[in-house]
């Protein structure tokens, strides 16, 4: 339960399950959820980070991470809201699947933090033909 709480859950459904209380949990997150869209709406953040990971190589992380962002490329309005960054320092393979050679990858961005803006940002990001954006790992051999 520590762990769950620790990683974001907020709300649990006790055994034996019951209808009115997985009502209720819904309930409370579709409240806090569009108390935070508004907060965002307000505050002008925009964009969401979604996080795939894998537990060890080969189980299909990159494929599930690719589709993911190809899907969600055809569902948005807005062409430049996508962007994949590949965060596998040892065998980030997103330019391989994409057949894409990107000019940058994310250790740039590191080197040069404190330009970092949109404008930084988006001068180094490879867009693929789908629209898409992607941010690279860098090469084991620049290491």
């Amino acid at each position: 339960m520590i762990r769950a709480l620790r990683c974001g859950a907020r709300e649990f459904i006790p055994q034996p399950v019951k209808r009115e209380e997985v009502e209720a949990a819904v309930k409370k997150f579709l409240e806090r959820k569009k108390a935070a869209e508004a907060g965002d709406r307000k505050s002008g953040k925009r964009g969401k980070i979604i996080h795939v990971i894998g537990s060890k190589g080969g189980v299909g992380t990159t494929t599930v991470a690719v589709n993911l962002a190809a899907s969600l490329m055809k569902s948005s309005y807005n062409p430049d809201s996508v962007v994949l960054m590949d965060m596998n320092s040892l065998f980030g393979e997103i330019p391989i699947f994409l057949n894409i050679q990107p000019e940058f990858n994310w250790a740039e961005v590191a080197r040069n933090i404190s330009r970092l803006d949109s404008h930084y940002l988006m001068s180094i990001l490879s867009k693929h033909k789908n629209g898409m954006y992607i941010l690279p790992s860098p090469p084991v051999w620049m290491e």
